[in-house]
């Protein structure tokens, strides 16, 4: 009975080791010839694919292409400069109440704050002593009209009375500017009002505090995010790569699956002397407001270089024992891997500096496959 078993399973193994060939078979046909060689030399193995494997590969002619280079760089997202607006104190005072909080969209016109100042109520006692000022102007005026007709004042003085009318009519009209600046209601407030629509993204002030007019840091920021910046650092030895008007995408720690297009809008022409970097800034539409100030960005700038070196898709290149090879492709049984020197490679081609010539067939979908039956032979 132990006899019977152990025959039983002999038998079920190589029953599958027969299996197992005869798949391979549909597969693969390999003539040998004289020596192994994964290079693909005269000396290597007749390497043959199946009709079946010959279906599943594709293939490329081998191009001179110019060289398309890319850059990538760190920085960070920010409001564009004509759309970020800082808001300082005109006056000194109390802030009586405060109606937006940190991150509220807001519309032109709309109050911010109010703020109760003693300055506010000088320029009310201005106002109404210019408004006096320009009443007793005009009756002089008139008085001196009616003396210049009766010969009893030159023309000479006439005219002065009618200057000093200019004049208090002018201080009027800068004062009542001055309320409008100010937007100072009737009850003599001042109120902070948002010149632009926006987000605010920075908030300094809060009901009770005091604020002066001489404060060097503002008490809120407004930005329309709608367009962007994504501002980068570029090294010395990268500033050459970097024109205006060269592609770009951006990428966030946030929205690691969301690419933003745009291109290089404005290069920075100065390093700065502790980083030594220069800047640049892309201009992107902020697609649902998904970009916010000060989020860390990836950017990837896209340039095309002058020299010309055969290229393949990157996919066709396999690396194994720390170099780098494709497989060439003739007919069925006429292929070889060949070694390649890579001069450079992005995520779509990648140029061969030496190892393949223009007008070469190679495979490039199942490559890999190829490749680890012709060097395991």
């Amino acid at each position: 009975m132990k006899y019977i078993f152990i025959k039983s399973i002999h038998t079920l193994l190589h029953n599958a080791f027969k299996a197992l060939v005869i798949f391979s078979s549909l597969f693969f046909f390999c003539c040998k010839n004289h020596n192994d060689s994964p290079s693909g030399n005269k000396n290597a193995e007749t390497f043959c694919l199946t009709d079946t494997m010959l279906q599943k590969i594709k293939t490329d002619t081998v191009h001179l292409r110019k060289v398309e280079s890319q850059l990538t760089l760190s920085g960070k997202i920010q409001p564009l400069p004509s759309r970020n607006v800082r808001i300082f104190p005109l006056v000194s005072g109390i802030v009586k109440e405060v109606y937006v909080e940190l991150g509220d969209y807001v519309h032109q016109g709309q109050r911010l704050a109010q703020i109760i100042s003693s300055e506010v109520a000088e320029f009310e006692k201005e106002l109404a002593d210019a408004e006096a000022n320009y009443q007793i102007a005009k009756k002089n005026l008139d008085v001196a009209k009616d003396m210049f007709k009766s010969r009893l004042i030159s023309e000479k003085e006439m005219i002065s009375a009618q200057k000093e009318v200019e004049k208090a009519e002018a201080e009027v009209k800068r004062l009542k500017s001055v309320f409008n600046i100010y937007h100072i209601d009737d009850q003599g407030m001042y109120t902070l009002i948002a010149p632009i629509d926006g987000y605010i993204i920075s908030k300094n002030i809060s009901s009770g505090m005091q604020i002066r007019s001489d404060n060097s840091e503002e008490i809120l920021t407004i930005a329309d995010i709608e367009n962007v910046w994504a501002v980068a650092n570029v090294y010395e030895s990268d500033m050459n790569k970097v024109q205006p008007g060269y592609k770009a995408e951006v990428t966030t720690i946030a929205y690691p699956d969301s690419v933003f297009k745009g291109t290089v809008d404005k290069i920075f022409e100065a390093l700065d002397p502790v980083t030594r970097v220069m800047k640049i800034a892309i201009q992107l539409k902020n697609q649902n407001n998904l970009l916010k100030p000060e989020m860390f960005a990836r950017v990837k700038i896209f340039f095309t270089e002058p020299k010309e070196y055969p290229a393949v898709p990157s996919d066709a290149v396999i690396f194994d024992n720390s170099k780098y090879y494709v497989v060439a492709y003739k007919d069925k049984c006429n292929i070889s891997i060949v070694p390649v020197e890579i001069y450079k490679s992005n995520d779509k081609w990648t140029y061969i500096k030496k190892g393949i010539q223009p007008g070469q067939i190679i495979i490039t979908k199942n490559n890999l496959l190829v490749y680890d039956a012709f060097t395991e032979q």
